[in-house]
């Protein structure tokens, strides 16, 4: 870790996990654990939808960050993409400006972010296509209740619809009750939808630093893989050493 900590974009990272980590915990301690006490399950369900604006407006402020950075260090793909000329190497300011002036943040949910990674970065740092099938699914479903929190619309909600008849909630229920369920055929029960979702959004972030430092984790690993007690370790040792302001 320490020798990786010079790079802005491992950087970048860390510092989400600890931030992303830290909403975490404050959530199941400050939120949940008060539901039925301090909070009624109405009040705990408003907060949750709250929260998850929080949670993904984060995230996206991260990824922006993380693709500026894995761009400034490589335009080449960029450079074919868009049929221009461009320094192999720019700094982030430049990779911003380029990005940001080409409206190509404006994605939709995690596959549009992947699609647009493909397009603008070179293979060796498109940290995207070590993402996992069932981490993509949950934050683009996490898009979907996000969508309909922020909106309120008809076609929001027919979205969210299709979503919940899928997992198998026959009845449209608020966001809110639908965190509150357990995930799946979760046997944790505290391991509700509403951290499924978030923690996915958390485990993007890991899958990346895998992929791009992947000798930093090597004192977590458990012969050679991240286990649930490797992430556990980790989130502990960014407990006891969060990132430099």
């Amino acid at each position: 870790i320490y020798s990786d900590i010079k790079d802005p974009c491992f950087r970048n990272i860390y510092s989400y996990l600890s931030r992303s980590d830290s909403l975490i915990q404050f959530t199941q301690e400050k939120i949940i654990k008060l539901n039925g006490n301090f909070f009624s399950n109405f009040e705990t369900q408003e907060v949750l939808e709250a929260l998850i604006i929080k949670f993904v407006c984060d995230w996206e402020w991260f990824i922006e960050r993380h693709i500026i950075h894995l761009l400034a260090r490589d335009t080449s793909t960029l450079s074919d993409f868009l049929s221009l000329k461009l320094p192999k190497v720019i700094s982030f300011d430049e990779a911003s400006a380029i990005l940001n002036g080409t409206g190509y943040f404006n994605f939709k949910n995690c596959t549009d972010i992947k699609s647009l990674a493909k397009k603008i970065l070179v293979k060796e740092n498109n940290s995207f296509e070590s993402l996992e099938k069932e981490v993509i699914n949950n934050i683009n479903n996490l898009y979907v209740i996000r969508n309909y929190i922020a909106h309120r619309s008809t076609k929001s909600k027919k979205t969210l619809s299709s979503y919940y008849t899928k997992v198998g909630i026959v009845k449209f229920i608020e966001p809110g009750e639908y965190f509150g369920l357990i995930y799946q055929n979760e046997k944790d029960p505290n391991f509700t939808n509403f951290f499924a979702h978030t923690f996915s959004l958390l485990m993007s972030s890991l899958q990346m630093w895998e992929f791009l430092f992947p000798k930093s984790l090597d004192q977590f690993q458990e012969d050679g893989s991240m286990t649930q007690q490797s992430i556990l370790k980790l989130l502990n040792f960014l407990r006891l050493r969060p990132p430099q302001k």
